[in-house]
């Protein structure tokens, strides 16, 4: 059993060490804080560079300020935003505003890249509105994705390796187009449905294409009769798939 001076010492060991660790608690919050600040700051900063250089871009025209101020979420401070994007675009040197569109280095041609991306998206986000609202009926996203493509040719030409501005591969075009979509809610042609064929004939298209697979196979220089097999109405007698297995 402790004695009063032992329960005492116990006592104050304890508090001690809950006082150590809310102080740690209290200084590592503090560090959080002052990250997320400087992280907020330094995103302010990129933000308004990206401003400055689609200004630089567009400028006299600042219809695409609204779209920028709400998809980076500037929309509460778009007065004090607005005027400091002003503000360092006036400050600048027309040297310092060509080396802008003109980069060298390999953040500033990332920037560029990002003002392209981003001028294309509202420029193809107000050219689908214009198709509902004239045409009534949504664009596909065929026309959608091809329109993309003719936007960022105008806005810059290839690179200077020879590479495209943009990824001509139909699965990056999609998923570039599949972003798109959800990002600003744009309303595209649904893709219309597939013919509905009966099961019979179904079956017939199916056992045909198996049994010219397995003739091909079987003499891969090619046969008289291929090019009028590719597309058969019916299974000529005898030539049946599922009997010849």
């Amino acid at each position: 059993m402790l004695t009063a001076d032992e329960e005492l010492t116990a006592q104050h060991s304890s508090l001690k060490r809950r006082h150590q660790e809310l102080g740690n608690e209290m200084r590592r919050q503090k560090r959080i804080q002052a990250k997320r600040e400087q992280r907020g700051v330094e995103r302010k900063e990129q933000l308004t560079n990206l401003g400055v250089l689609i200004l630089a871009m567009l400028a006299p025209d600042r219809t695409w300020l609204p779209h920028f101020m709400a998809q980076f979420e500037l929309t509460a401070e778009r007065a004090e935003f607005e005027d400091a994007l002003c503000a360092q675009f006036l400050g600048m040197a027309d040297d310092a505003i060509a080396n802008a569109l003109t980069p060298e280095t390999l953040e500033g041609k990332a920037q560029l890249r990002r003002a392209h991306n981003f001028v294309t998206q509202v420029r193809l986000k107000t050219w689908v509105e214009e198709q509902n609202n004239e045409k009534i009926v949504p664009p596909s996203i065929g026309d959608a994705i091809r329109k993309r493509e003719e936007l960022m040719v105008e806005l810059t030409a290839d690179d200077e390796d020879g590479t495209p501005a943009f990824s001509t591969k139909s699965a990056a075009r999609y998923r570039w187009m599949r972003r798109f979509r959800n990002k600003w809610r744009a309303k595209m042609r649904k893709p219309q449905e597939r013919e509905q064929v009966p099961l019979e004939t179904a079956r017939v298209k199916v056992n045909a294409g198996k049994l010219y697979y397995l003739r091909k196979k079987q003499h891969p220089k090619g046969l008289p009769w291929a090019v009028d097999f590719l597309a058969p109405k019916t299974v000529p007698p005898g030539l049946d798939f599922e009997a010849s297995r």
